[in-house]
């Protein structure tokens, strides 16, 4: 019977603390791994924030004029159809406007 703190040497024992060891071993293999899978996915996020953010506001830009253009058909598509379906108020409305814009231009 060995007395405690005496090291023997038997396969439970060394299975048994080789068990112990590989699951800390492997507990900290794991947090290292998640830490550095962590690090490098922010270090991707960064990296394409600053790539992408330029090309987003590209693109934002690029598309204001398309926007602006889109506005205009609607409002013109907004003013056929108003024209189309109320005649006499519309042209009422358009001949005030058009003489507001020839008086201004005298």
């Amino acid at each position: 019977m060995p007395i405690s703190g005496d090291f023997v040497f038997s396969s439970d024992n060394l299975a048994r603390n080789l068990a112990i060891w590989l699951t800390i071993l492997s507990a900290v293999f794991t947090r290292l791994l998640i830490a550095a899978l962590a690090y490098t996915f922010q270090f991707l996020v960064s990296i394409l924030q600053v790539v992408l953010l330029p090309v987003y506001v590209a693109i934002l830009l690029l598309t204001i004029p398309i926007r602006i253009a889109l506005l205009g058909v609607k409002i013109a598509l907004f003013i056929a159809v108003f024209a189309l379906l109320f005649p006499a108020i519309a042209y009422e409305f358009f001949a005030e406007i058009m003489s507001n814009c020839v008086s201004s231009l005298r």
